[in-house]
């Protein structure tokens, strides 16, 4: 592990337990459910950095309550933009009523660049209903990978700064898992909505049965993942003559 450094991993598809990887075997990993599924919305979520800034946004009219965590080169810094944070998620929703939740978090980034000019990771989970994280990253490359279980054929997405954690997973068990690398987040949000993934995850392992059929959903899942984030909402969705988009 390195001294600092962020790991994350949520399951989309399981029917059995998921075996979990041993970077998250430390104590200061979070574990939770974003979903009501017995193994579906599971997660872990490790922040290991002194420079560690957390707090609690409670909006219970929108029965929101956001955990954010943040990291940069300094505590000062950290804890600076944490409150800086706390402040505006308190009032994004209603200064960007109807806008796309990728949107609003991109001009979350925005309004927090005169804090400082420091690199920085910020995570917001929500474990409210509608569950997600949102995940910040300013500066420093968040490398997002998709992971095939072929033993117990699950589904797990999973990002982390630390760019060997792949390779570390492959040398204890080179043919368990199939890897599908996404381009890495860097200077733009990323939104992860775990229950809708989940849904559009067992949608897309119906559709595609050929032999191709994971890698086909790991594509349509990077479609959703890496809209534009400057779009306060999204174009019309267009249909081509035999009514798909």
């Amino acid at each position: 592990m390195q001294p600092s450094s962020v790991y994350g991993s949520v399951i989309l598809a399981a029917t059995t337990p998921v075996k979990p990887f041993s970077v998250f075997k430390d104590d200061q990993t979070k574990s939770g459910a974003h979903t009501e599924s017995r193994f579906r919305g599971l997660f872990s979520l490790l922040i290991s950095s002194l420079n560690k800034s957390e707090d609690v946004v409670a909006l219970p009219q929108r029965n929101k309550y956001l955990t954010v965590s943040v990291i940069s080169q300094s505590l000062n810094a950290s804890k600076a933009l944490t409150a800086e944070m706390k402040e505006l998620l308190s009032e994004i929703d209603s200064r960007f009523d109807g806008a796309r939740q990728l949107y609003k978090l991109n001009r979350l980034m925005s309004d927090v660049e005169w804090v400082c000019d420091e690199p920085y990771i910020a995570i917001i989970n929500n474990q409210s209903d509608h569950s997600y994280f949102s995940v910040l990253s300013e500066k420093l490359e968040l490398h997002v990978t998709g992971c095939y279980d072929v033993v117990n054929k699950s589904v797990r997405l999973m990002f982390s700064t630390d760019e060997n954690w792949i390779q570390d997973i492959r040398e204890a068990e080179p043919t368990r898992y199939i890897f599908y690398r996404y381009p890495p987040i860097c200077n733009r949000p990323l939104f992860i909505h775990t229950q809708s993934l989940c849904s559009r995850w067992y949608s897309w392992s119906n559709t595609f049965t050929t032999t191709d059929g994971v890698l086909r959903a790991f594509n349509a899942l990077e479609v959703v993942l890496f809209k534009n984030p400057n779009l306060e909402v999204l174009p019309p969705r267009r249909k081509t003559e035999n009514g798909c988009d």
